[in-house]
């Protein structure tokens, strides 16, 4: 998850670096309304890129929430997985040539899930440190 979870979030990264506008803004935080060409940019990203790495994130969840640390599904989980059924609505407007939405109904939580999975990662190293550590000792 730590892995897909920041590619994801440096992709996007690199999309927002080349569609910036001039004032250094995003099309889609801009009095504005982004233009054709970047409503187009958009969803040739959202398509190739950042659905289906959040499609693997949403799906490494649903398949391996055997392996969560918690008792209960983390609600920052339950938002993701909201969040992917939002844009595949939205990507299936699109491709019945439908432009009128651009994003999920649910938003990205970006910056709690980036906070989670690292946690997650970060734990998981260190009791495979301790184990590791226990074994090579003994």
């Amino acid at each position: 998850m730590f892995a897909i979870t920041e590619a994801n979030s440096r992709a996007f990264e690199a999309f927002a670096q080349r569609n910036v506008r001039p004032d250094g803004r995003s099309p889609f935080d801009h009095e504005d309304p982004p233009t054709e060409e970047e409503r187009a940019e958009w969803r040739l990203w959202v398509t190739t890129v950042f659905l289906p790495n959040i499609r693997t994130m949403r799906d490494l969840v649903v398949t391996h929430a055997d392996l969560l640390r918690e008792s209960e599904m983390p609600p920052i989980l339950l938002k993701l997985c909201a969040h992917v059924s939002g844009y595949e609505i939205t990507a299936a407007r699109w491709a019945q040539g439908r432009y009128d939405q651009h994003q999920s109904v649910v938003s990205f939580p970006s910056q709690e899930l980036a906070d989670y999975a690292r946690e997650g990662f970060t734990a998981l190293k260190a009791a495979q440190g301790r184990l590791l550590g226990r074994r090579s000792a003994g």
